[in-house]
């Protein structure tokens, strides 16, 4: 398999498209990600795809589609972009495959971001299959399942030499 470029895509929230649930994570995840874009949502994208959990449109959980259905808005996402090796990419796609269709973590956001317990949500077993989206895109990546901000995500990809595309 050849190396090939991955992709993370981080959707800027604003309070201008009514989508509070964006406004809240972007907002309450800032107190501990202040260097920080105001980030509600993690995309990562190979080729022509991308991959997340999400409930927007008639996902309800872990899924890939086209990049075309995702990122139709150039100016709400911020892009890093990494080079990998044929047989790492591969890797992910194995593990993204392992998780699609899982549920969306709905308790995780109130879990992990909101309490100070957030490590509760990652210990009740009903909720270990279910994923949100810089989760799921860090596993894919890593392989390990975390609990990460879409904010977090992106300073770890930063730091781990993920370069930043040009619009």
């Amino acid at each position: 398999m050849n190396d090939g470029l991955v992709y993370l895509h981080f959707y800027l929230a604003d309070k201008t498209d009514d989508a509070h649930l964006d406004d809240l994570i972007a907002g309450w995840t800032k107190i501990f990600n202040r260097d920080t874009p105001s980030l509600s949502h993690a995309e990562w994208g190979h080729g022509k795809y991308c991959f997340s959990s999400t409930l927007r449109g008639d996902s309800k959980g872990v899924r890939v589609a086209l990049a075309t259905d995702i990122l139709k808005n150039p100016d709400r996402w911020i892009t890093l972009v990494q080079n990998y090796p044929g047989r790492e990419i591969a890797n992910m796609w194995r593990r993204i495959y392992k998780i699609e269709g899982r549920p969306y973590f709905k308790s995780g956001i109130v879990l992990h971001f909101l309490l100070p317990f957030g490590w509760l949500g990652d210990k009740i077993g009903k909720w270990l299959n279910h994923w949100y989206c810089s989760m799921a895109c860090y596993f894919a990546i890593v392989g390990i399942r975390m609990r990460i901000s879409p904010r977090r995500l992106y300073k770890w990809a930063l730091k781990n030499n993920w370069k930043k595309v040009d619009k």
